[in-house]
């Protein structure tokens, strides 16, 4: 019998243990995952450009060069050091890489559904306001 086989026959039983295993040891388990996020930076972060935008180290680092290191809508600055403030946009259709965001403008388009129509008509909404 295949491990697969193993697995589907036994299932039930093998997911009952795993979440009686992690309930019973819950501490040592998050200690392990806190440490291992820790000491494997690098290696997260690859696989998460990777998986998740299909870019490389390289080719996220040529984007921010790109960019000069700043917003592609604000201007400002990027927060190099909290990567949890950098966004790398994309269109959510295509899965295409448009740029990198810091946070508020990545959350500014997402509220508006990403939808061009929205960001002018919020736009037009602003302008009027100047007069």
């Amino acid at each position: 019998m295949t491990t697969k086989e193993y697995y589907n026959t036994h299932k039930e039983k093998i997911l009952a243990y795993q979440k009686e295993y992690n309930c019973n040891h819950r501490e040592k388990r998050n200690a392990y995952i806190r440490e291992y996020r820790h000491t494997h930076k690098e290696k997260i972060k690859n696989y998460n450009l990777k998986s998740n935008h299909g870019l490389s180290i390289t080719e996220f680092d040529n984007l921010l060069l790109a960019q000069d290191n700043k917003c592609l809508i604000c201007g400002q600055p990027l927060d190099l050091l909290n990567p949890k403030l950098i966004h790398i946009d994309h269109n959510h259709l295509t899965g295409k890489v448009r740029g990198i965001l810091c946070n508020k403008c990545n959350m500014a388009i997402g509220l508006l559904r990403d939808n061009p129509e929205y960001i002018r008509n919020a736009l037009e909404y602003l302008e009027r306001d100047k007069e």
